[in-house]
């Protein structure tokens, strides 16, 4: 009976594997293997014998006539199952063509020995083999099977094939289908050789199907495997081979290292006449899309053609995408994101303030008003706890610092990254910048500065862009690029030049030299105040800006920021954090804080920036040092007007407006006004308020309380109101019981009370919250009418002072609640320093001078001001009144000079003052500190105690203010100190090898005074003329002395006599030691020379070593890198002097760089011809002590030497006598 078939492959040149057609409900058709009968072909070779003679041709020629066509057969017999397949013996015809017949006829098999008698069919047959035989066809050839060497198991260097032919399209043949995506095929990669390898198609991945009998396939896998045998089974394919099956790219993976192991297959491209089967695949549902594969597709387009197919199976719902999603990551298209909060949008543009991590950065969304800290989607950043890493993790940051920071970008939440252990709730977005849109984690990835996330596969929270992060890591990896270079890098250490005052201040003088300095804002600690690198120098310091202040902000939960505190620190973190930044260095804080000027931009001074957003308040006293002071106050009264932060509540000042003292210093332009004081402060420190008489001021501010009035009679208060500081308000004043208008200066929640001043008297008090209600918007249109005050050029006692109190009764007696006239000296910000005059007292209307001030400094209860006035000098005549006032409280014992002992330190320099700033006295006493410790420090080396520094010490000792007892007694402590060590240094001096010798000073003082003169005369015939005593010239030496000194000494000073006798020295016997009987060994004895020729052979070796060593450098280097041994200090000074000794030979040679640091590079040495032509040598000073090889080390972070640690000498074993 005949049967019909579709030849699914050819097993040889004369075995058939025949498919049936599929179920009716899509069950997979039965397989049979048929044999064809009466002939015989060569079989195909294994891994464990080779081919037959022509058996590839047999069945190349069986395969191209039948593969996927359909034939006719006939079972004649049948064989036992084997492999779950029917088996037959039979004839099969194609297309009417018998095959056997085909076989025969083109001589690729030949006929079996039949012993049944032959029929006519049998005899036709043979002729047909005969005439293939006549003919040379096939098996009948007579030159014989052509030579051909197939490998029929994977090439044991599986790197080195890849490597080989990599890329490259090679012609081959399916021979097997394992499962829808692995194959094996052959290729053929020249007419004489064949390589068998398992491949498994890039980018794609099918369920496995089942390899065994009782195996179970994945759901999907045998129709996967079908849909590709239909296709590709025993066709001719182009094979393209991409990569072996390597894990994911791992920062510093040390797979590579040692030699590979043999892969079991190869990951490549199968492509058929009508493509790629893997986009088949995927497009019929019967694969899904390997992502990490996108990198090694990548310059072929595979990836994009894969997904789209995928986006069609999706959308279809095919085979494994039936329960699927539409696609939404990996294709570049983005859909909304689940879990963000609808205040948050899943896209908008926004300026990068911050980079927390290679992988992690906050951008400010304008819309929302807030910073959004996120992640970049599918990046792993290096890690900065992986040593490893770490030198990648800085890189990493700097790189997105570099091109992010400050900049707008575009920000796309893919989706939110849940909370996990300690990683808290995440949104990942794609960044893009830039004029293209560049993706911003594909740059860093391409660097090898980041990694991809390997998802799950059912995974779709990723990166849009997923694919070309891929690629990119591709491109990284295959050119070696950062983490995936294997280079381990040391991270730089960077050294806190600000953890002491004392270190900070050794770089002042050079930060100051240099004069702008390039930095980079690491942290912004408060509004003013950062932490700055050099990245050049590796050094770190704190600095802050000087002529201002910045709200304070709470620096743990535990704290309470003050008002506006939290806002500056915020502008200085949005629009200064990790910018490069250039500062200017003024002076140090007491921690050591850098003070001084910081540009953003080149031209962008930060401090004004702050002030002119109301974000930081002028330092009065600080800024008036800087040259750009007058910009700085411009600024804080542009922000004052403005009413900005700081300044919400401010109330403008009701004062006519004055003059500007000009910038020379010249005195204000007389303003007299009609003022009351309204109220006086006399705790913590003395101050007062005073309210201007004019008629429009004083109309405007009883119709307003009036008004007021009447308001509080009827309006309820409002419960549950809690003032905020800086709040406006009405106050009830505990003195008579009224509403008032009132500002808020501290709020005590806790307490339910708070601390007002009354705008408009300048009162000031504590009241409960009951007493307190919000200042209807009617009442706030007038400002306060109570200005703070002080009196100028003078100032009162310190409040710890005895006269304190005496002395504010006398200004309440003068002044409080009376109509006085005032005229404004100077402005300090809203504060005015006020002249004020008793109308009724006649003198001042003909004397400017005559004032209450004068008064109160000739009653002795004021002292002149002029620390807190320094405009006192452009008021000539006043400052005169001031100090006769100031003699005549001396001289009546007035006031705080009724014993005598005060003095004004204004009028006499080296007074005692008793009310001394105690500010000023801690200052004092710090700096003499610092003087004894540094003395101190330097006597503890006594040899190379500087005396120039003993010097300098007492000099800036003796231009101190000090004013009390506790700073006079360290001052006698340290000249204490100083006059020992002088003393003590004094007795240590040398001169010409010897030190001081008083039988030479003897001697050579006789003869000044005249006493070694011989003036006997020639002619006298006196014996005892010779011996008599010379009268000495004692008046000479006392004139000699008078010009040194004006003191007249004792007597008992100069008794004594100048001919003293030296004391003969007694010479004692010594007691020869005895010998111990024992052992003994003779030291070796070694002779002066040829110690010094050992010593002068081993110097020259080194000498000569380092001068090779040199020549060899391009650059010159850093003479402390060159010199310092971390492990010896006796070394570092041993390799100072091998420099020296090529310095002196003119073959190295040393110079400052431009950060003024000694370097040191070879050269040639000068010529006789040199020296003629002027060349001259030159001597310089090296100190080089222990402290400073201490500093080279941390401050050039030396961890090991650059010239050889020397082996030191054992101790000598010898023994000595008596030892």
């Amino acid at each position: 009976m005949s049967m019909k078939a579709v030849v699914k492959s050819c097993m040889s040149g004369d075995t058939l594997v025949l498919r049936g057609r599929p179920g009716p409900q899509g069950q997979l058709p039965v397989e049979r293997v048929l044999h064809i009968a009466e002939v015989t072909a060569p079989r195909l070779g294994t891994s464990q014998r080779d081919d037959e003679p022509f058996a590839f041709e047999s069945r190349e020629f069986l395969r191209s006539h039948a593969i996927g066509k359909e034939v006719s057969f006939t079972s004649t017999h049948s064989l036992p199952i084997t492999d779950g397949s029917p088996r037959d013996i039979g004839t099969a015809q194609i297309g009417g063509q018998d095959i056997a017949t085909e076989l025969l006829k083109n001589g690729w098999a030949k006929l079996k020995e039949i012993k049944r008698e032959a029929t006519d069919e049998d005899i036709q047959r043979r002729t047909i083999e005969a005439d293939a035989k006549n003919a040379g066809r096939g098996q009948w050839n007579p030159d014989g099977p052509a030579h051909r060497t197939v490998y029929h198991t994977m090439p044991n260097d599986s790197q080195g094939f890849i490597n080989e032919w990599k890329g490259k399209p090679i012609d081959a043949i399916v021979e097997q289908v394992r499962d829808g995506t692995t194959l094996r095929v052959r290729l053929l990669l020249s007419s004489d050789m064949h390589q068998f390898i398992n491949i498994a198609l890039a980018g794609a991945r099918s369920p496995r199907a089942s390899g065994k009998e009782g195996e179970v396939a994945e759901p999907f896998g045998e129709e996967a495997k079908y849909f590709v045998e239909t296709r590709l089974l025993q066709r001719h394919v182009s094979v393209t081979l991409l990569s072996l099956p390597t894990p994911a790219a791992t920062p510093f993976s040390t797979l590579a290292n040692g030699p590979a192991a043999a892969a079991t297959l190869f990951i490549g491209t199968v492509m058929h006449p009508v493509g790629n089967i893997a986009d088949h695949l995927v497009g019929a549902g019967l694969a899904k899309v390997v992502d990490w594969h996108a990198g090694m597709l990548a310059q072929h387009g595979g990836m994009e053609k894969l997904r789209a197919a995928e986006k069609v199976a999706k959308e279809n719902r095919l085979k494994l995408y039936g329960a699927a999603a539409p696609v939404a990551n990996g294709s570049g298209t983005h859909t909304p994101v689940r879990g963000i909060s609808t205040a948050n949008k899943a896209q908008f543009e926004g300026q990068v303030v911050r980079i927390w991590s290679g992988d992690q950065i906050s951008v400010y969304d304008p819309e929302a008003k807030k910073e959004r800290r996120v992640q970049l989607s599918s990046v792993r950043g290096p890690k900065t706890n992986e040593p490893k890493q770490a030198s990648y993790a800085v890189e990493a940051k700097e790189f997105l610092r570099k091109r992010l920071i400050g900049n707008t970008v575009s920000v796309n939440v893919d989706f939110i990254r849940p909370k996990e252990g300690e990683y808290e709730e995440r949104e990942c977005a794609t960044i893009r910048h830039g004029p293209t849109k560049a993706n911003v984690a594909e740059q860093l990835i391409e660097k090898g500065l980041a990694t991809v996330v390997r998802h799950k596969r059912d995974d779709e929270n990723r990166s849009p862009d997923y694919d070309k992060l891929m690629a990119a890591e591709q491109t990284a990896v295959t050119d070696t690029r950062g983490l995936h270079s294997g280079k381990e890098i040391a991270v730089p250490k960077v050294v806190n030049i600000s953890d002491t005052h004392t270190r900070a201040n050794a770089f002042l003088a050079q930060f100051k030299r240099a004069g702008r300095v390039s930095a980079l804002v690491d942290f912004v600690a408060a509004g003013s105040r950062f932490k700055l690198i050099l990245s050049k120098e590796n050094q770190s310091l704190t600095f802050v800006l000087a002529g201002i202040r910045a709200p304070r902000s709470a620096r743990n939960p535990s704290e309470k920021s003050e008002p506006f505190g939290t806002e500056s620190l915020e502008f200085s973190s949005r629009h200064y954090l990790q910018r490069d930044v250039e500062v200017q260095f003024d002076s140090l804080d007491k921690s050591g804080g850098f003070i001084g000027t910081m540009y953003y931009n080149k031209t962008e001074n930060v401090a004004l920036n702050l002030v002119r957003e109301g974000l930081a308040t002028v330092h009065a006293y600080s800024a008036e040092g800087l040259s750009w002071s007058k910009q700085l106050f411009e600024a804080e009264e542009e922000a004052q007007k403005e009413q900005k932060n700081i300044w919400k509540d401010y109330v403008a000042d009701a004062v006519v407006e004055a003059t500007d003292q000009s910038e020379n210093g010249t005195a204000l332009k007389a303003d007299y006004l009609d003022v009351i004081v309204s109220d006086v402060k006399t705790s913590p420190q003395f101050s007062f308020s005073v309210q201007l008489l004019n008629n429009d001021g004083i109309a405007t501010l009883e119709k307003l309380m009036h008004d007021f009035s009447l308001h509080h009679r009827t309006a309820s208060g409002t419960p549950g109101f809690t003032p905020r500081n800086g709040d406006l308000v009405s106050a009830r004043f505990s003195g008579d019981d009224g509403w008032y208008r009132a500002k808020v200066r501290k709020s005590a929640i806790s307490k339910k009370e708070c601390d007002v001043t009354f705008i408009d008297y300048g009162n000031q008090e504590t009241v409960p919250f009951s007493r307190v209600r919000p200042l209807d918007p009617q009442f706030r249109s007038l400002p306060g009418q109570a200005q703070e005050a002080r009196l100028s050029f003078v100032r009162f006692p310190d409040p710890s002072s005895e006269y304190y109190d005496e002395a504010m009764d006398r200004f309440k007696s003068l002044c409080e609640g009376r109509k006085l006239i005032a005229n404004i000296d100077a402005r300090e910000g809203p504060l005015l320093h006020l002249r004020l005059m008793d109308p009724s007292d006649s003198s001042s209307t003909t004397d400017p001078s005559a004032s209450i001030n004068s008064t109160l400094v000739r009653e002795g209860f004021c002292i002149i001001d002029r620390k807190g006035c320094k405009y006192l000098n452009s008021y000539a005549a006043i400052q005169q009144r001031l100090r006769q006032d100031t003699e005549e409280a001396k001289r009546s014992r007035s006031g705080m000079y009724e014993f005598g002992k005060g003095k004004d330190k204004a009028v006499d320099g080296q007074a005692y003052d008793p009310e001394q700033d105690p500010e000023m006295k801690r200052q004092i006493r710090e700096g003499y500190r610092d003087r004894l410790r540094d003395i101190e420090e330097q006597a503890k080396d006594f040899k190379t105690l500087d005396v120039a520094a003993l010097t300098e010490g007492v000099r800036n000792a003796d231009i101190s203010f000090v004013r009390a007892p506790q700073e006079a007694l360290l001052d006698s402590r340290l000249l204490t100190t100083v006059s020992h060590l002088s003393a003590a240094k004094a007795k240590d001096l040398k001169h010409d090898g010897g030190g001081f010798d008083t039988d030479d000073f003897i001697s050579k003082l006789k003869s000044f005074l005249g006493g070694n003169r011989i003036d006997v005369q020639a002619d006298d015939d006196d014996e005892d003329a010779a011996d008599r005593e010379i009268e000495l010239s004692w008046d000479k030496l006392g004139w000699k002395a008078l010009g040194r000194s004006r003191r007249g000494l004792g007597l008992d000073f100069m008794l004594g006599p100048l001919d003293i006798e030296a004391k003969q020295r007694v010479q004692k016997q010594r007691v020869k030691a005895e010998k111990i009987a024992d052992e003994e060994v003779r030291p070796q004895q070694v002779s002066a020379e040829e110690l010094n020729a050992r010593d002068e052979a081993e110097t020259s070796k080194i000498v000569a070593d380092l001068g090779l060593f040199l020549q060899t450098l391009k650059e010159p280097i850093n003479l402390f890198e060159l010199i310092v041994n971390p492990d010896s200090f006796a070394q570092s000074v041993e390799n100072l002097f091998y420099v020296s000794f090529l310095v002196r030979l003119g073959e190295v040679a040393i110079d400052l760089n431009d950060d003024d640091i000694a370097t040191v590079f070879a050269c040639e040495p000068p010529s006789a011809q040199d020296f003629e032509d002027g060349v001259k040598k030159n001597q310089s000073m090296w100190e080089f002590d222990e402290e400073t090889w201490k500093l080279a080390i941390e401050t050039f972070n030396i961890t090991k030497p650059f010239i050889k640690t020397r082996p030191i000498p054992p101790e000598s074993s010898y023994r000595f006598y008596g030892s």
